[in-house]
């Protein structure tokens, strides 16, 4: 039996020869090093597995099988995790080198039930934009989109344990027991609202 981390980092994908290894080295080289890496692997047929197994390490644990889409990856991420916290490092994504040190000092020095940080996207010509983090995301309404990014978010396990993991179907009206492919998150997190739970915006995240 594996020694519980404080962090557990969970990464869902297929086929990222592109990108993953700028995520993998991000986590690698985080200033905060008590994590484990839980990687589910849609089954990949590039050279995804090979950049895995490059980047082996004794904390690093991958799972290569078929699944039923990225939020049921997400949960059997979860299930396998033993970390206090949860946070997501998706295939196409990367950590600034502090990320998990803010964020878990951030939780042990307040009474929030998840961080949250600012969001960077990257695109192919070049250009970047932000997505801020609404520090006041309780109050603005949800009408269009989610008020942070999951990929910025480290959040206590207690809300998986209370709140369940990410429903994977659509629970009712016409589209019922389809499989969900976007937008989960958005859904989970107005789920923990709804408990009672809240969330910090930190800066430097």
């Amino acid at each position: 039996m594996r020694v519980a981390p404080v962090v557990s980092v969970i990464t869902v994908l297929k086929n990222s020869e592109k990108t993953l290894g700028k995520a993998l080295r991000s986590l690698d080289e985080q200033t905060f090093t008590d994590w484990e890496h839980i990687i589910v692997d849609g089954l990949s047929t590039d050279s995804t597995l090979t950049i895995l197994h490059n980047y082996s390490r004794v904390n690093r644990y991958v799972k290569s099988e078929p699944d039923q889409g990225i939020y049921d990856a997400f949960n059997k991420g979860v299930k396998r995790s033993q970390g206090k916290y949860i946070c997501f490092l998706n295939g196409d994504d990367w950590y600034e080198k502090d990320f998990l040190l803010l964020a878990v000092n951030s939780m042990i020095s307040s009474d929030a039930d998840w961080v949250f940080g600012d969001n960077t996207f990257h695109f192919s010509d070049g250009k970047t934009r932000v997505i801020l983090g609404d520090q006041d995301y309780s109050v603005d309404p949800w009408k269009d989109f989610s008020r942070f990014h999951h990929t910025t978010v480290l959040a206590n396990r207690d809300l998986f344990n209370q709140v369940g993991l990410f429903p994977e179907k659509i629970q009712k009206g016409l589209f019922k027991g389809k499989t969900l492919s976007i937008a989960n998150d958005y859904f989970w997190f107005l789920k923990c609202q709804n408990y009672g739970f809240k969330g910090l915006k930190v800066p430097g995240i």
